[in-house]
């Protein structure tokens, strides 16, 4: 799902980049045990904020958004990040199943992309399976209130959908991972799930 207004999120992540560097470090690096070099693909990256501040803690990292202005505002603000033009539920251009390409896929926004169903979630994340490595993580994050509603965002017409955690683990489960570990900050659920 996307919305004219959704790119005023990314100059509100530059404003708080600092606090979001510790929040990374935090509940993704030190909450899911990674460590440089290992490969990360920031699947549905917008212009590629998560995926710099992967980069910067010594990642290696590629990021892939659907939508082409998000990728060319990205590579202007990021010169040195690996964005590219894909969709997450189609063919993306890396080496799939049985090698893989990425030791982990980080899905920051699956709460947004998918609404009211999870039903597209569960289809792109088999899809996104098929490029981990064997064993390799699923990373992801959800916005929710655990209501299961959809509430008003605060960009005018943008709707966040607030899946139940449980229906997101499911998700999850179903696109053929194995649950490692379920957390939560704030409003943020983050599950780890291996291939």
């Amino acid at each position: 799902m996307t919305s004219p207004a959704y790119p005023a999120v990314f100059e509100g992540y530059e404003a708080k980049r600092e606090e979001l560097r510790a929040w990374l470090r935090k509940y993704y690096v030190r909450g899911f045990s990674l460590s440089p070099p290992c490969r990360i693909l920031d699947a549905g990256c917008g212009e590629g904020f998560w995926a710099e501040l992967f980069r910067e803690e010594g990642f290696d990292v590629v990021g892939v958004d659907l939508e082409p202005a998000y990728v060319a505002e990205g590579r202007r603000k990021y010169p040195e990040l690996d964005l590219r033009v894909a969709d997450i539920e189609g063919e993306l251009p890396f080496p799939r199943i049985p090698i893989g390409s990425f030791d982990v896929v980080f899905v920051r926004a699956v709460s947004h992309l998918y609404a009211p169903s999870l039903r597209g979630a569960v289809l792109a994340l088999g899809n996104l399976r098929d490029y981990l490595v064997p064993g390799g993580l699923l990373l992801l994050s959800a916005y929710t209130d655990g209501s299961g509603e959809a509430k008003k965002g605060a960009f005018g017409d943008y709707y966040l959908w607030h899946h139940a955690p449980a229906a997101i683990q499911i998700a999850v489960e179903e696109a053929g991972y194995t649950v490692d570990a379920v957390t939560r900050s704030g409003k943020y659920l983050h599950i780890g799930a291996r291939r």
